[in-house]
């Protein structure tokens, strides 16, 4: 008798995918090995939702299946997260023209307030979006590589303690200090 897992392997094989990607688990391991007879590789993604995005794409490439699995729970709920939006990172520039304008689909220009812009490449599964020339969208399937990202555009001109000008996140509240007094001694 055919086992169930054997049966789906074959169903993958024979729509056009060449891979399995996720994060393995108790039961997949039968799939996996199923996937690895018929000479299908097993991509070993660090977050499902990862996985999810890359299954997601190859499908709208390709025509074909894009295959993804997880653990139940958590995991398949990243997944659900994955193929719906990715992940997202807001940040909002704050000071008089202080600004950003996309050159290309991969590469912010910032007017920081620096005697030149500031070119500043997206790495690759980040994209951006400029709205009013303040805030800017991060979006990406990777959420390490995502964070990364807008720690590095933040330091470009982290916020100013005293007069609250830089590059912030959206749902940071900058403490502000006092400064110093006119006409104190």
């Amino acid at each position: 008798m055919t086992a169930t897992v054997d049966v789906l392997a074959q169903a993958f094989k024979d729509a056009g995918t060449p891979f399995i990607v996720g994060h393995p688990g108790g039961e997949s391991v039968e799939l996996m090995e199923a996937a690895r007879q018929r000479q299908m590789r097993f991509l070993l993604m660090k977050q499902e939702v990862a996985g999810a995005m890359l299954a997601a794409t190859w499908g709208d490439i390709t025509g074909s299946p894009g295959i993804c699995m997880s653990t139940r729970g958590p995991g398949a709920a990243n997944m659900v997260n994955g193929v719906k939006a990715g992940f997202e990172r807001k940040l909002d520039i704050v000071g008089i023209g202080y600004r950003a304008q996309m050159q290309g689909k991969a590469t912010i220009q910032l007017a920081l307030g620096y005697s030149h812009p500031v070119i500043f490449p997206l790495p690759d599964g980040v994209t951006a979006e400029i709205d009013k020339q303040v805030a800017i969208t991060l979006r990406g399937a990777d959420k390490a590589l995502l964070g990364q990202t807008a720690a590095k555009l933040r330091a470009l001109r982290k916020p100013d303690p005293y007069k609250g000008k830089g590059v912030k996140y959206a749902d940071e509240v900058i403490r502000r200090k006092v400064g110093k007094k006119a006409g104190a001694k």
